[in-house]
């Protein structure tokens, strides 16, 4: 996404970094020779791509031999394996936002619709009236035919667009079998530093510590968490190497 690679390219500025490069492509089609890349990280970016399979091939493929892979994802883990549907809202300057969601546990996926109404006064008290309801009656239209059905059907004319996607999600467990399929080797589960952070942060946050002692400590975190194994279902980063 463009307003991505404006933000990586606006951090690198601001940071001073000057050994930066950001290209914008497709991760199913990475425009990199075979075996670029020392390492590669990819964060909640891989169930975002219409085959994250085929992602995670291009990953493997641009990988040195001998090369690491750090993935991290929108977890499925500890999710009810069955079915949920759920219904929010949202406004842009142009348009207001119907969001009908479903979720299935295993395997895990998520299909999302969206159907956009004009944002005029009476399409808005209709959105008023819908999140009341939301509020009172709760998300599931199966439960409550108000913010469903019957709410589409009555204000059916006001509808200026819609679209869809669906993410093909992972657990845990799931994610370390599809890298092992594809050819990784060593692949684990290990701590992320942001998740080492938190569980020390409260603990430490009014120490006293200088700026350089709390950058010291950050860089033995994140230095911790390479080694670091964690325990599956918890959402955790996956490791992988591509083998010599």
């Amino acid at each position: 996404a463009q307003r991505r690679v404006t933000a990586a390219q606006a951090n690198a500025a601001r940071l001073n970094l000057s050994n930066v490069t950001v290209h914008q492509m497709d991760a199913m089609k990475l425009e990199f020779d075979d075996g670029s890349f020392d390492g590669v990280v990819a964060a909640n970016a891989v169930e975002q791509a219409p085959d994250p399979f085929q992602v995670l091939r291009e990953v493997f493929r641009v990988l040195r031999p001998g090369g690491s892979f750090r993935v991290y994802f929108e977890s499925y883990d500890g999710r009810n394996k069955g079915f949920s549907e759920e219904v929010f809202i949202t406004e842009t300057a142009d348009s207001l936002g119907y969001h009908y969601l479903l979720r299935h546990g295993q395997p895990p996926w998520e299909r999302s619709y969206l159907v956009k109404f004009a944002n005029t006064p009476e399409m808005k008290e209709e959105f008023r009236k819908l999140a009341d309801y939301i509020q009172r009656l709760g998300a599931n239209p199966a439960q409550a035919r108000e913010i469903g059905q019957q709410f589409l059907e009555r204000n059916r004319t006001g509808i200026i667009g819609s679209s869809w996607f669906e993410l093909e999600h992972f657990t845990s467990q799931s994610l370390k079998e599809t890298l092992e399929e594809i050819g990784f080797v060593n692949v684990r589960i290990a701590y992320s530093a942001a998740t080492l952070a938190r569980a020390v942060w409260p603990r430490i946050q009014n120490s006293g510590l200088t700026e350089q002692q709390f950058q010291d400590l950050c860089q033995g975190l994140a230095d911790m968490a390479v080694d670091l194994d964690a325990p599956a279902g918890q959402g955790e980063p996956l490791v992988a190497t591509k083998p010599k």
